[in-house]
């Protein structure tokens, strides 16, 4: 049968035709469909801002005159080629290290070796503050109280009473103060100019700074350090220690991020309990002075003023955004939502990293070279923020990056919501006197009350058009922060990396997706057949068919995770998640796309029958260039990106070294280049990092 495929073909068959999928599912996994319920709307014409332009490369017919050196950074230099802006600003380290031994649980102590990572230079960053004498004296006193002393005041002691070296401590406190967007930006850089008042922050500051230490003796020092934290945390919020409320929350904030590096999520449970009460603690007494309350002439009390001001808002943001982490990367039903209270979002990263008052004032005050410019101000608070960006898909100008990110989240927190408001049976209900029929249909609503909590949501109208505005409002998100990677000369900073992952964790099962993967990896060895799609979980199935165009969506995303992390990895405890997720995600595919293609064939056509085969004619000249092959891991224009999701099924989905990713070998390599990530040494300080390289591994051996 000949048929011409729509750009307006719908996401889902829209009379609901579940039974398209017999040949895969049993006759007791059909989804439900609620009441009202219809299928996933037509797909609208908006704009991935995945891709980026194209680059210009040098032909044979240049008559530059060629050199035998290496590549330089201009054409003008003559070597045919100029150097690529991605190889001039790559973060990633290409240091791959060997999985270090685990300590036990009973053998923690600071190395016993004379000089800690030998290897490490030592330097002091112009714009950062040092480790003075006196607050490092204060910590190695208290390491002995807290670690050493007999008896103890908790049940294990440090195996050695070796503390690290001044020079060492300064080294961990530089490196967090250098790379604050990943730690962060949670504590301003005068908090170090008050290290004797704050001792267990600083402590804090030193324990994250520490993974930047990649050597054995480093990995050792961090899990030292991180004991060492949270025994000083319990021992001042049990013992009443008199502390400074705000950079006592904070250090609590920054010991939630350590619990990343640990196995399991009963500790990181812990530390985010902590975190909650040192903040409420702290909101209890905090005191906002106004700044019009303050001479204009004091100008160094009113900048201390709005320090204070924009400490207590990045404190609140910063501790609902570890918590939202914990409960998207690691636990199993966690689920999250917007924060209570309407807060402001944090300022510009320019006024919060100013360095005087008259610098501080300076980024406040109106260009006097233009036309008088007003101040910059508060972007507003979060709701009135997210109703503008829903209805008009676009940001205040002035939104920092730190927003943006908080933004993006705020986007997977409301759309959590209305999932669980289209699951509630109350949600379709009215108080009211019930009528006679509805008192003897008691039984039935039941059925239909349980029905719907359990009802597969992208099927749901409701649900699936609040997930389409938030994909818009995310590409409006993305669309700015292309801007600023070309600003860059390509350079992606972390927000392409979280506006990447959240595509996944909104568009595909990715928790049905990890177990889907875990059960693949430890699964007998497979039979003549492979993996069956009748084995697969239900809402993989029934996402892989029936809400196709949004997987691979999600898969276009999970590629530029692999761009993305290679260049630019910060070694951030989020980012072996995303390369994990999207391995999986890329894998699985490959896998059960052969076995799927008639099926996504048959739903099409299915669209085209209920439309009464009325369809838009579609334009010869697009026909005639349609691509054949999709290349997930490098950069995709938007036409590229949209025709993928709109016709990828009949695409040839590739990798890098892979080649294509739906035969064994390539599944393989996606594979063997996700573990190969997972292994370098920025990694080496994650627990996660090595079960996820496990998995992987026991994965590519059963292909």
């Amino acid at each position: 049968m000949d048929y011409t495929w729509s750009d307006q073909m719908n996401w889902l068959p829209v009379m609901g035709d579940f039974d398209l999928l017999d040949d895969f599912m049993g006759p007791t996994s059909a989804p439900f469909l609620g009441a009202g319920d219809q299928l996933i709307p037509s797909v609208s014409d908006s704009r991935s801002p995945i891709g980026s332009s194209s680059t210009i490369s040098a032909s044979l017919t240049d008559s530059a005159v060629l050199k035998s050196r290496p590549v330089d950074s201009t054409y003008v230099d003559g070597d045919g080629a100029r150097r690529s802006v991605q190889e001039g600003h790559r973060h990633a380290s290409n240091l791959y290290a060997v999985e270090p031994a685990i300590l036990p649980i009973l053998d923690l102590g600071f190395p016993m070796s004379s000089q800690i990572a030998d290897g490490i230079t030592y330097f002091q960053h112009p714009n950062t503050s040092s480790l003075n004498a006196t607050t490092y004296n204060t910590i190695s006193k208290q390491f002995t109280v807290l670690c050493c002393r007999q008896p103890s005041l908790f049940a294990t002691q440090m195996t050695s009473a070796i503390f690290p070296s001044h020079p060492y401590c300064s080294f961990c406190l530089t490196m967090f103060q250098v790379s604050p967007p990943e730690n962060l930006p949670l504590v301003h850089s005068t908090a170090w100019q008050e290290q004797d008042d704050h001792w267990i922050l600083v402590l804090a500051a030193i324990t994250v700074g520490a993974r930047h230490d990649n050597t054995q003796d480093g990995h050792q020092c961090r899990i030292a350090f991180e004991e060492f934290l949270r025994r000083a945390i319990r021992n001042a919020s049990e013992n009443g220690a008199d502390c400074d409320p705000l950079p006592f929350a904070q250090a609590c904030i920054l010991s939630v991020i350590t619990y990343f590096n640990t196995s399991g999520t009963r500790s990181s449970g812990l530390a985010l309990a902590e975190a909650h009460v040192a903040c409420e603690l702290y909101a209890r007494q905090y005191r906002p002075q106004s700044l019009k309350d303050i001479d204009p002439s004091q100008l160094d009390l009113q900048w201390r003023a709005w320090i204070a001001q924009e400490s207590h808002c990045r404190l609140l943001w910063c501790q609902w955004l570890v918590q939202t982490y914990t409960h998207l990367l690691r636990v199993e039903d966690g689920s999250i939502s917007l924060p209570l209270e309407d807060h402001d979002m944090p300022s510009s990263e320019a006024r919060w990293e100013a360095s005087s008052a008259v610098e501080w004032m300076a980024l406040g005050a109106p260009d006097q070279s233009m036309l008088a410019t007003p101040a910059p101000q508060r972007t507003g608070g979060v709701r009135s923020l997210l109703h503008t960006l829903y209805t008009k898909n676009k940001l205040p100008e002035r939104i920092s990056i730190t927003s943006k990110i908080f933004m993006i989240y705020c986007l997977l927190a409301k759309t959590a919501e209305v999932a669980r408001a289209v699951r509630d049976p109350l949600s379709s209900w009215s108080p009211g006197p019930l009528a006679e029929t509805e008192q003897s249909e008691s039984g039935s609503e039941d059925d239909r009350s349980h029905q719907q909590s359990q009802q597969w949501l992208p099927a749901n109208s409701i649900y699936a058009s609040w997930r389409n505005s938030a994909c818009d409002c995310l590409d409006a998100i993305h669309w700015t922060a292309n801007g600023d990677v070309a600003l860059e000369k390509g350079y992606e900073k972390p927000i392409i990396f979280h506006l990447h992952l959240s595509r996944i964790l909104l568009l595909c099962p990715y928790r049905a997706l990890i177990a889907t993967g875990r059960q693949l990896s430890t699964a007998r060895a497979q039979s003549s057949q492979g993996f069956p799609a009748a084995d697969l979980d239900t809402s993989v199935l029934q996402s892989l068919t029936l809400d196709d165009h949004k997987v691979r969506l999600s898969l276009v995303h999970a590629g530029a995770i692999f761009w993305h992390c290679r260049r630019y990895s910060r070694g951030m405890f989020y980012e072996p998640f995303g390369i994990f997720v999207s391995a999986l995600l890329i894998v699985v595919y490959g896998i059960y796309l052969p076995q799927i293609r008639q099926a996504l064939v048959k739903i099409k056509l299915s669209v085209l029958q209920n439309r009464g085969g009325e369809q838009p004619a579609s334009s010869d000249s697009e026909d005639e260039l349609l691509p054949d092959d999709i290349l997930l891991d490098r950069p995709c224009d938007d036409e590229m990106v949209q025709i993928f999701v709109r016709k990828g099924h009949e695409m040839n989905v590739k990798m890098s070294k892979a080649g294509d990713i739906c035969v064994p070998l390539g599944q393989r390599i996606v594979l063997e280049e996700a573990i190969k990530l997972l292994g370098r040494s920025q990694y080496v300080h994650l627990a996660d990092c090595q079960e996820y390289a496990r998995t992987l591994r026991q994965l590519m051996q059963k292909l």
